[in-house]
């Protein structure tokens, strides 16, 4: 069951880049109807006129973006191909500057790597948002940008900015393969349950594309007790990400929303209900 005490938002991730509030609806409307999430995490995707109409859209059926992910910055160690890829992904996210000026009345997030520009650093401190998210990005084994993302969070509260840290399960998991995190559930999710005082939202990736999210599917209901119980239950807030594979993280059929609205009821049956 849901804890009473922390928020629940949807990020829009699951329709891809030229998806629609209608298609946002179709997966997610009924939740909302019932209580269960409490708003959305809109992922700040160009242009500014369609993000704009998102939020109207998503307004006129009484729910709120709570906050929108901006750029996530680029990691040093990925090779060509996944570089050159985010490098496409962040030119079509909006950056600070746009964030701050078109959307006061969100919260925003970025991930670690993008504010440890000293530049964007100080845009923030001279012009702060409303609250700010720090989210890890991909992990090592020894936890090491964890702990750089916690370093990121005291920085900014130490210069008088709402700051809190978002774990992202996945990227805090990433140095192990699918099959690895299957089998060390409990060992890998122990070691990870010690940050977690430190952080005060919980990503948590349900997709199918196992490169970006967890392997729900493939774990026991022990595995998933221990997840709900131990590592989801003391969130202040969890927000529901749910990247797609293939064709749909540019755009969907209604045969592939019907599809990946039956795995969300799926999914979240096991997690929440």
């Amino acid at each position: 069951m849901k804890n009473k005490k922390q928020k629940i938002l949807v990020s829009t991730d699951s329709i891809g880049f030229f998806g629609s509030s209608k298609e946002f609806l179709y997966l997610w409307q009924d939740y909302f109807e019932k209580k269960f999430f409490d708003g959305v995490e809109m992922i700040g995707l160009k242009p500014l006129f369609k993000a704009k109409k998102f939020i109207r859209d998503l307004k006129q059926k009484n729910i709120n973006v709570i906050s929108i992910h901006g750029q996530t910055g680029i990691i040093k160690n990925l090779n060509f191909f996944k570089k050159s890829l985010l490098r496409l992904i962040n030119f079509f996210i909006f950056d600070y500057q746009d964030l701050r000026k078109n959307f006061p009345n969100q919260e925003f997030l970025f991930h670690s790597v993008y504010l440890e520009n000293k530049n964007i650093q100080n845009q923030i401190i001279k012009n702060p948002p409303l609250k700010l998210w720090i989210e890890n990005s991909l992990t090592d084994k020894n936890f090491q940008e964890l702990e750089k993302t916690l370093k990121l969070v005291d920085f900014f509260q130490k210069k008088g900015i709402n700051c809190s840290g978002m774990i992202d399960l996945y990227h805090a998991l990433s140095f192990n393969q699918t099959q690895e995190i299957v089998d060390n559930w409990f060992f890998l999710f122990k070691k990870l349950k010690k940050y977690l005082k430190y952080f005060s939202g919980i990503h948590l990736p349900i997709g199918p594309r196992l490169d970006d999210a967890l392997p729900l599917e493939l774990v026991n209901d022990e595995k998933i007790d221990y997840l709900k119980k131990e590592i989801l239950s003391g969130a202040e807030r969890i927000v529901i990400e749910n990247p797609q594979e293939y064709l749909a993280l540019v755009f969907s059929t209604s045969q592939m929303l019907k599809k990946q609205k039956q795995r969300n009821e799926r999914i979240l049956k096991k997690l929440f209900f």
